[in-house]
């Protein structure tokens, strides 16, 4: 690690120097090497998106994704398209919005995203369903039977379990009126072990820690970050890691608790600090605990912080590795290679 420090002035993400150490060279060449991904922009420009009032983030991947996919929509006659978890609505009607007349059809598991998906579009067909391999086949049959029109079944940012079975379902469609599966997944460290053939077959799999590294950012878009951008990245890792060893410590277990207890507890430590005690409804005569126990780990670990984005650099080598071994193992899906 001393040599590591010691020579982080000289490296740019990616950019071996030549007085790079030996070790740390051939670690970045091999994870280079085993990649099939192709090189992420740095562009800071700002897609274009027809759909409006949505995040930046979210307005550059549904423009990317519908800019890929509209010209595939073409080739192969698509005049249905749906989408499966979609939320309220934004990536279909942005496949409409440039003068498209494609028949829309949403199938989305929340129930209050449908009802508002409903209000903002006329032209498209909410459906409240929650797909997965134990959905009926008369369920099925009512979402993709009816039209005799050539559908293309999108998802962008489907989770966990549904990408393999999305690519499980399409392999049974008959391709003549499905012939377009475009899926983007996420969330691989939700996909149970036995939707990986590399488990079923060899008995192979990655821990939870590669699987959601699988999803971070690309190493290269570290070198669009300024200093300020460096150290928030920095103090998110460490405050998250604080934050769920405090939890352990103190014998709460954070998986039993809603999706985003641990989130946007704030931007500094006495605010973090804070958020968790009234997260947790922490009375006034148990609060000194919980800080001298939180203050205690924050002392124990206090070293390791200057290493952080040490850390961060050798992480983010590592995704296209992981996320390529994680694309071609879902290449080897039995139906898959049979198509």
């Amino acid at each position: 690690m001393d040599r590591i420090s010691a020579n982080s002035d000289r490296m740019n993400y990616g950019v071996l120097w030549e007085n790079c150490p030996p070790e740390l060279k051939e670690f970045f060449v091999n994870a280079s090497r085993f990649s099939i991904l192709g090189e992420p922009s740095t562009s800071q420009d700002p897609l274009p998106c027809v759909i409006k009032s949505v995040k930046p983030k979210k307005a550059y991947e549904i423009s990317r994704f519908v800019d890929g996919v509209r010209p595939l929509c073409s080739k192969h006659g698509i005049a249905r398209i749906v989408d499966i978890g979609c939320g309220i609505g934004h990536l279909l009607r942005a496949f409409n919005a440039s003068g498209s007349a494609f028949e829309l059809v949403g199938i989305e598991c929340n129930v209050d995203f449908v009802k508002t998906g409903k209000k903002m579009s006329d032209d498209i067909e909410f459906i409240n369903v929650l797909l997965s391999k134990d959905t009926p086949q008369e369920e099925l049959d009512r979402i993709f039977g009816p039209s005799e029109h050539k559908t293309a079944i999108v998802s962008l940012h489907g989770c966990g379990d549904l990408q393999p079975f999305l690519i499980e379902l399409f392999t049974r469609l008959p391709r003549e009126r499905f012939p377009l599966l475009a899926t983007i997944a996420c969330c691989y460290h939700k996909m149970s072990p036995e939707s990986f053939p590399m488990k079923r077959e060899l008995d192979f799999e990655l821990g939870k820690p590669a699987l959601r590294l699988a999803c971070e950012q690309r190493l290269k878009k570290l070198e669009i970050y300024g200093e300020e951008d460096h150290q928030k990245q920095a103090f998110a890792l460490i405050s998250k890691g604080i934050v769920e060893c405090f939890y352990e410590r103190m014998g709460i277990d954070i998986t039993s608790k809603p999706r985003g207890f641990c989130r946007n507890l704030g931007e500094d430590i006495p605010t973090i600090l804070a958020t968790i005690l009234a997260r947790n409804d922490v009375p006034e005569t148990e609060a000194a605990t919980w800080k001298a126990a939180f203050n205690a780990l924050l002392e124990e670990h206090e070293e390791s912080f200057d290493f952080v984005q040490h850390f961060i650099i050798l992480q983010l080598a590592l995704q296209p590795a992981l996320e390529s071994l994680i694309l071609s193992d879902r290449l080897q899906e039995p139906r898959l290679r049979a198509f």
